[in-house]
C-alpha cells in the first residue's frame, strides 16, 4: 500500500511537471503603453508570468523614416534588475495627435531611401538596447502600401537576421486586403488582434463576442502559417455615453463603475461579453461592456486549439486581475467556428 501511495505522488509530480512545461510552451506577450501607471505596476507585479515585453515605445511621426523614441527608465531599470526579464520587442506605431497616420507610414514604406533610414535606425538601436526585435503596429495604410508589405518583411528580415532579431505584424481579426501569408513567408510573424468587434467609435456592443471571436478566427486560420502566428486577447472595457464615442476603461474601473451605480455586469449569449448599463450624473444613458478575466480564458483555451506561436495580452494596466490566475474558474462554453454572426456594430456618424 505505501508503495502504491509512493509511486502513485511520484505520478503525480510528473504529471504536474508536464502541465508547467505545457503552461510555459505557449510563450504569452504583455503590450504596454508608457503613459499608463498601472500598466507599470501590472508589469512589476507579473513580469515573471511574461514572455516578451511590447512597449509602445516607438512612433513614425515623419515621413524621412526617421522614428521618435520614447524613453522609460522607470521601466527600462525594473528590466534590468529583473533576474529572468521577459525579451523586449517594442512596438512601432504610426499612431500619434489623436490619428492613425496613414500618410506617414505610406510614404516610409513606398519608398526605399525612407525605409533605408528607419531600417538602419532600428538595427542601431536594437543593438544598444538589446532588444529582441520588433513589432510594427501600422494601420490605415493605403492599398499600395498593403501590397510593398511582403518586399518590406524581406528588406527588414535580411537586415536583421545577422543580429537575430524578429520582425512581428499586427494584424485586425477582422481585416482585409493584407497579404498575410506572403509577409509570413517573408519572415514575419503575424500578430492577430482578436477584439474590435466594436470598438470605441462604433455603436455600442460587444467588443469580442463569443460567437464573432470564434467563427471570425476559425476563418482567418485557414491557410496562415500557425508556427508564425500569435493570437492577441484582449481585456479592457468601453464606456459608450449615448450617442459619442467609447471611452476605454479598465476592467477593474468598469465593475467599480457598475458597483457604484447598483448594478452589475450580465454576461449572456451568443456573445458571453459581459455589458450594463447606467445613467450617469447629467442624465446621459451610457452602455458598458468589457472582456473580463472569464472571457479571456475562455478564448484563450479556444485560440490554442490552433497551436499558434503565442498568444498575446492588450493591455497591462486595463486587463482583469484573474486573468492572471493560472487555474481560474471559467464556464465552459464552446466557441462556435461556424456561420459568422450578423454584424452588431456600426460607425457613429461624425460631429
Amino acid at each position: 500500500m505505501y508503495g502504491r501511495i509512493i509511486v502513485s505522488l511520484a505520478v503525480l509530480s510528473a504529471l504536474a511537471l508536464c502541465n508547467v512545461g505545457q503552461a510555459k510552451a505557449v510563450p504569452l506577450t504583455a503590450f504596454y503603453v508608457p503613459w499608463d501607471i498601472k500598466g507599470r505596476a501590472d508589469l512589476a507585479r507579473h513580469i515573471a508570468q511574461i514572455d516578451i515585453f511590447a512597449p509602445f515605445w516607438i512612433t513614425l511621426k515623419t515621413p524621412d523614416g526617421i522614428p521618435t523614441i520614447t524613453d522609460d527608465p522607470e521601466i527600462a531599470s525594473l528590466l534590468a534588475s529583473t533576474r529572468h526579464a521577459p525579451v523586449v520587442m517594442p512596438v512601432i506605431a504610426n499612431a500619434h495627435d489623436g490619428i492613425w497616420d496613414g500618410t506617414t507610414a505610406d510614404a516610409i514604406i513606398v519608398h526605399s531611401e525612407n525605409r533605408t533610414v528607419l531600417i538602419s535606425t532600428l538595427l542601431k538601436l536594437a543593438t544598444e538596447r538589446k532588444f529582441g526585435g520588433y513589432i510594427f503596429d501600422l494601420e490605415n495604410l493605403s492599398p499600395a502600401s498593403l501590397t510593398m508589405l511582403p518586399s518590406l518583411v524581406s528588406e527588414i528580415t535580411s537586415a536583421f537576421k545577422p543580429a537575430h532579431l524578429d520582425i512581428w505584424f499586427t494584424v485586425p481579426l477582422e481585416s482585409s486586403g493584407w497579404p498575410i501569408r506572403a509577409m509570413q513567408d517573408a519572415g514575419a510573424t503575424i500578430v492577430l488582434m482578436a477584439y474590435d468587434q466594436c470598438w470605441a467609435n462604433s455603436t455600442p456592443g460587444p467588443i469580442a463576442g463569443n460567437d464573432w471571436f470564434g467563427s471570425t478566427l476559425a476563418a482567418r486560420m485557414r491557410g496562415m502559417d500557425r508556427t508564425k502566428t500569435i493570437i492577441a486577447l484582449g481585456s479592457y472595457a468601453y464606456d459608450w455615453p449615448k450617442g459619442l464615442p467609447a471611452k476605454v476603461l479598465s476592467v477593474d474601473d468598469a465593475i467599480r463603475l457598475a458597483n457604484d451605480n447598483n448594478t452589475r455586469p450580465i454576461s449572456t449569449p451568443p456573445q458571453l461579453n459581459p455589458a450594463f448599463t447606467y445613467d450617469a450624473a447629467d442624465g446621459v444613458p451610457h452602455v458598458v461592456w468589457m472582456l473580463n478575466g472569464d472571457t479571456f480564458h475562455r478564448q484563450r483555451q479556444a485560440a490554442l486549439h490552433y497551436n499558434p506561436k503565442g498568444i498575446a495580452l492588450w493591455r497591462l494596466g486595463l486587463e482583469d486581475k484573474t486573468v492572471w490566475t493560472t487555474h481560474a474558474r471559467i464556464s465552459h462554453v464552446a466557441i462556435s467556428n461556424g456561420v459568422q454572426p450578423t454584424p452588431v456594430c456600426f460607425s457613429l456618424p461624425k460631429h
